[in-house]
């Protein structure tokens, strides 16, 4: 990859339960996938962006989207990506993708996004 992808959107993944940092257990296939690429292209860093919906207060769901990131940095650290090429951002319920009035659209917007960015 060159400086090009810089900003690209990678995934939407993975998704958490309501009031959890907890890392679905699909989402871990995912997860495991995106590190294999990071080890493949080492001139890109990655922005870990968290998000949430608008269940609880916006200070409780800027809160548990930073601890959802730490969550998946720490999970991909653990499994050999330099802990300098990820960057963590916890957005709360401020960027939904879907309607937060419907369970389906909550749980769309309980995600993780992963940026890529040149070094």
């Amino acid at each position: 990859m060159s400086s090009n992808f810089q900003g690209f959107a990678l995934l939407y993944i993975p998704y958490f339960d309501t009031n959890s940092n907890k890392i679905k257990d699909v989402s871990y296939a995912n997860i495991d996938k995106i590190i294999e690429l990071i080890k493949k292209v080492p001139n890109v860093n990655f922005v870990i962006e968290g998000h949430t919906d608008n269940t609880n207060s916006e200070k409780y769901n800027l809160l548990l989207s930073q601890k959802r990131v730490i969550t998946i940095k720490n999970y991909m650290v653990n499994n050999g990506v330099a802990t300098d090429r990820l960057k963590c951002f916890g957005y709360g319920e401020s960027r939904p993708v879907a309607d937060n009035d419907t369970e389906e659209g909550r749980a769309k917007n309980r995600r993780t996004v992963f940026v890529v960015q040149s070094r």
